[in-house]
């Protein structure tokens, strides 16, 4: 670091130079020139260093030496700050000061008891005048700097005006002294003794003279001011009558002096109900500022670049940085001293677009010399004919002959001016974009308004640093109805952070709802709530409240391009409009993640695939990074610092490869896995990956080992620790069983374990244990175990025929089928009979129909929303169902299951469980909790996360038939028959084996299962 971070100019003040130096935190810092707001030094004397994504993949990359980051400071961007005595000068102590003045500004003001007051910064200028070379300038004798007072005013609101404008001997004679000695741009400035004598020394609240224009409150006229005030009124009864909420409105119309004449015609305008579409006059000079001149910015804020160094201008960069990327870095910078400014913004980005203009026109003339030939004889009689020419011809009247060296000078202007932000040539190219996308796509899908309303928003104030996080939670705790003026003022003095929580909000919109990715255009993979998109188009505009808002045009995939094409889609299918109806209800949904225990190789309770989306099934790990580089990983967040990966034995080393690339390529750092915390769990002897090896297996030992398996296992072996737990409270209550337990997961099968086993087979079992089921002791009831799923489902029958037997004759179970959409239209009934008789672990934990009797206990598999129900692997019991009012019941006989059930004409609404363990789950409903028991409470049908595929029966000879299905039903099935994926050590005591294939042949060798797995 201190190779690529040195000091680079041995001319810079030392003063300047200490401002970055952090050797006294720590001696490794010595000759390195950082901020200090990055480094924390802790009570223990130990230090933080704090970096940035964009500084540290150039300074740690692994593959490259270290290089200089773009905004590294010592990259010549050493800004520097006042001292904090003069951080404190107010914006006319700073207009004294200043090299050159940029703006001339009238306040109007509207006070008011129970009011804020409301300044509209009403004019000013963006062309600089020329540099000034005696200072202080003086406010009083020039027109470019006045307030104007609306209405009454309350004592603490005229003294609270004050204070914002008031000048002060010593400050701006410290500010001169200050930059005389440090500003290299303040060289030849001399002091003009004369206006600072004018300034009391004596009166710290010295105001200078202000033409002050009351406008009476009686005038019904000069109400229209305070329109929008109105809607920024603080609460009835308030007692704030001191704040004020200042919005900056821009106009630029006229070119002539703002003198006390144009003035009065500003206040006259006021009068005359035209405070809603002013037009004003704008302040000049006589000579304009060069554009191009790289001190420009310095001179126009020199209380942001206190030393003139650090500006976007600023020569001798080892690394070239564009301009605009200088301003949006300062902009960005921790201390917002940038983005608060009150004129900064606005400056920076309106010169930038300028300079577009300027390089168009430069460039243009470069390459076509003859056409600046050509137009240098147009006189101002000759342009002043074309203008007016163009005017009649937008009106639509006749025009006589316009010079051709004219027609070409204006058209060569209105291309420069579309490079200008917000100019009507831009607007043009915008409007023409909008059409030739329409023209080319055809009818917009979908039109969209979104209107975030930042303004009123808690997390603006984190953005403006008015809050930290342990601060902002206190507020919605303690004080959860903070002053709407409060945040409207902070959203107003701040316009950076209003635009960036914008546009993370607008981000979210687009990856989350649209599905589509801004930077490469291109839809996201899986696309988004209504499908992949083709094309968009939209555009920010602002409201009068002076917050952001976005019209959008979307046009999706396979969408009718004309309004006649939808009508004839919608003739030819009766029930689409009834299919999208349905879908658009069940697109927004909360949901919670899902057991990551139960998932192999689960990331955020999701699998791996679906986290990164695996951009191809071949394992090629360069082509993952390749498209992570471009697409993106939808799981993935800036903020990602810890990954804990569970199931990590089902992980293989092509996966954990992948992983990898994917995840340097979204961090933007060639280091493993992006400096990303990695820390995997699970049982490294259970099931090894579908045809695959582990991870932590080494590569060298197999005979098809590949490039990618090594690298993979050298990624394992960067883990120095491993964690190993000797104790499993599972086996506490039997410590042999929990010994042979664990010698055959690592594949050491004793006879007594196999033994005990045998004894509990369902065959072999003795007729004690027997007794013991029927009349348990100690709750402990008979957990079967069934590998195979045949088994499973006709012990499922058994229990339903058992339990029927016991019912009325009149009595018969309700059997809730699962809606699988239209699935089955065209279907033969043998496919359909075939999907319904799948159990639940083929259809996403779905059982295909539940058969259901009040009292039946039921064991949860799947609840994807436990917000609104049981959480997963919960025991309950099924208390009742809520049918729809006019629903009928069919009688029907189940030849597999021999027995007969009651159809439903429609689904249950809801099932409603009891479950004794109530503390599980969030509170009932208000309008059920009344007619409810405590204990009692309501699930809803949903749909699992994924398809499921199905492989049909085939005939010989015939090809491979699959459907993919996606039922709906409630997410519990009877747990008399339910998956049982590990024989847990409190199990030993009911265990009872329903089939086992270990069996003692003559040479009493025996033969084993090798999955622990049923």
């Amino acid at each position: 670091m201190r190779a690529v971070l040195y000091n680079p100019d041995s001319s810079l003040y030392p003063d300047l130079v200490q401002h970055y130096s952090c050797e006294d935190l720590s001696p490794v810092f010595l000759g390195i020139m950082l901020s200090r707001n990055g480094i924390v030094q802790l009570a223990d004397g130990s230090v933080h260093f704090n970096i940035c994504d964009a500084c540290e993949q150039p300074l740690f990359c692994s593959r490259c030496r270290p290089r200089l980051p773009k905004f590294a400071i010592a990259n010549h961007f050493f800004v520097g700050a006042l001292p904090p005595a003069l951080q404190s000068a107010t914006w006319a102590e700073l207009l004294m000061t200043s090299l050159t003045n940029i703006l001339a500004q009238t306040r109007v003001m509207r006070g008011g008891w129970h009011r804020s007051i409301l300044s509209h910064l009403l004019v000013f200028d963006l062309v600089p005048g020329p540099t000034a070379t005696l200072l202080p300038r003086s406010i009083t004798k020039d027109t470019f700097y006045r307030i104007i007072l609306a209405g009454p005013f309350t004592d603490g609101q005229v003294a609270r005006i004050k204070k914002l404008h008031r000048v002060r001997h010593s400050m701006v004679e410290n500010l001169l002294n200050f930059y005389t000695t440090f500003n290299v741009l303040y060289s030849d400035v001399k002091h003009d003794d004369e206006v600072l004598d004018s300034i009391p020394r004596d009166d710290p609240a010295f105001v200078p003279t202000l033409v002050i224009r009351d406008l009476s409150n009686d005038h019904a006229d000069a109400k229209l001011l305070g329109h929008e005030q109105d809607g920024l009124n603080a609460p009835p009864g308030t007692t704030t009558k001191t704040t004020y909420i200042e919005k900056s409105v821009i106009f630029s119309h006229a070119t002539a002096p703002l003198d006390p004449i144009v003035e009065q015609r500003v206040v006259e305008l006021l009068k005359a109900g035209r405070a809603n579409d002013p037009v004003f006059m704008l302040h000049t000079s006589s000579k304009f500022a060069n554009l191009f001149k790289p001190t420009l910015e310095a001179k126009m804020f020199p209380h942001l670049f206190p030393y003139g160094r650090g500006h976007p201008g600023e020569e001798g960069r080892r690394v070239t940085t564009l301009r605009q990327l200088c301003a949006r870095h300062y902009c960005l910078l921790s201390s917002r001293r940038f983005e608060q400014d009150l004129y900064y913004c606005m400056a920076a980005f309106d010169h930038l677009p300028l300079n577009r203009g300027y390089m168009f026109s430069h460039l243009t003339c470069r390459m076509q010399p003859h056409l600046h030939q050509y137009i240098a004889g147009v006189t101002t009689e000759m342009l002043s004919r074309g203008l007016e020419n163009t005017r009649r011809r937008t009106a639509g009247l006749k025009t006589p002959d316009t010079d051709p060296a004219v027609t070409d000078l204006l058209r060569h202007v209105e291309c420069a001016s579309a490079y200008v932000w917000g100019s009507n040539a831009e607007r043009r190219a915008r409007r023409q974009e909008a059409f030739a996308t329409c023209d080319r796509f055809g009818q917009p899908t979908i039109f969209d308004t979104l209107t975030p309303n930042t303004d009123t928003s808690f997390a603006l104030a984190s953005y403006v640093g008015l809050l930290d996080v342990e601060a902002f939670c206190a507020v919605l705790i303690d004080n959860p109805y903070v002053e709407t003026e409060d945040l409207k003022r902070l959203s107003m003095a701040d316009n950076i952070a209003s635009a960036r929580l914008f546009d993370r909000l607008m981000s979210i919109f687009f990856n989350k709802v649209l599905g589509f990715d801004r930077t490469t255009q291109q839809s996201v993979p899986g696309g988004g709530l209504f499908g992949p998109v083709r094309a968009y188009f939209g555009t920010v505009e602002t409201q009068g409240r002076g917050t952001l808002h976005l019209h959008c045009l979307v046009w999706l995939e396979n969408t009718p391009p004309t309004t006649r094409d939808f009508d004839n889609l919608l003739e030819a299918d009766a029930s689409l409009a009834d299919r999208v109806t349905e879908y658009v209800d069940n697109i927004v949904f909360a949901s919670a993640s899902q057991d990551v225990s139960r998932l192999p190789f689960s990331i955020a309770g999701v699998t791996f695939h679906s986290w990164f989306v695996m951009h191809n099934l071949k394992a090629d790990y360069c082509f993952e990074r390749r498209q992570a580089q471009l697409k993106g990983i939808p799981g993935f967040t800036p903020e990602l610092d810890l990954l804990i990966i569970d199931e990590f034995n089902m992980t293989d080393k092509d996966a954990f490869l992948r992983l990898d690339q994917a995840l340097r390529a979204a961090r933007k750092l060639d280091i493993p896995f992006g400096r990303v915390h990695i820390l995997p769990t699970g049982d490294f002897f259970q099931l090894p990956p579908v045809n695959n090896t582990p991870v932590y297996s080494d590569p060298s030992l197999d005979k098809a080992d590949t490039t990618a398996d090594h690298e993979a296992f050298k990624l394992w072996r960067l883990f120095d620790t491993v964690v190993v737990l000797t104790e499993t409270v599972r086996f506490r209550s039997d410590p042999e069983w929990g010994r042979h337990c664990k010698n055959a997961r690592r594949g050491i099968w004793e006879n007594d374990f196999i033994d005990i086993i045998n004894s509990r087979l369902l065959e072999n079992i003795n007729p004690d244990l027997r007794r013991n089921f029927v009349n348990p002791k100690g709750g402990h009831f008979p957990v079967f175990v069934v590998p195979d799923n045949d088994n499973r489902t006709q012990l499922l029958h058994s229990f339903t025929r058992t339990l029927c037997a016991l019912l009325p004759c009149d009595h018969q179970p309700v059997r809730i089928v699962a809606d699988f959409g239209a699935k089955f239209k065209n279907r033969k009934p043998h496919d359909i009979q075939f999907i319904m008789s799948l159990p639940d672990n083929k259809l996403r934990r779905f059982a295909a129909f539940l058969d259901r009797l009040p009292g039946m206990s039921v064991l949860f598999t799947q609840n994807v929303d436990p917000a609104r129900g049981i959480a997963n692997r919960t025991y309950g019991v099924l208390y009742s169902l809520w049918f729809p009012e006019h629903t009928t019941f069919a009688l029907f006989h189940d030849t597999n299951a021999n027995i007969r059930v009651l159809l439903p004409s429609s689904p249950p609404d809801l099932a409603l469980v009891r479950v004794p363990h109530r503390s599980a789950f969030e509170q009932l409903p208000a309008a059920l909790s009344v007619a409810l028991p405590s204990d009692v409470y309501p699930t809803f049908r949903q749909q699992p996360y994924g398809f499921a595929k199905v492989d049909l029966p085939t005939g010989a000879g015939m090809p491979q038939r699959t459907c993919h299905v996606r039922p709906l039903q409630f997410p519990f099935v009877s747990d008399v028959a339910s998956n049982v994926y590990r024989i847990q050590g409190e199990t030993l005591t009911s265990l009872v084996v329903v089939e086992w294939k270990a069996r003692p042949n003559a040479g009493h060798k025996r033969k084993h299962n090798v999955p622990q797995q049923g």
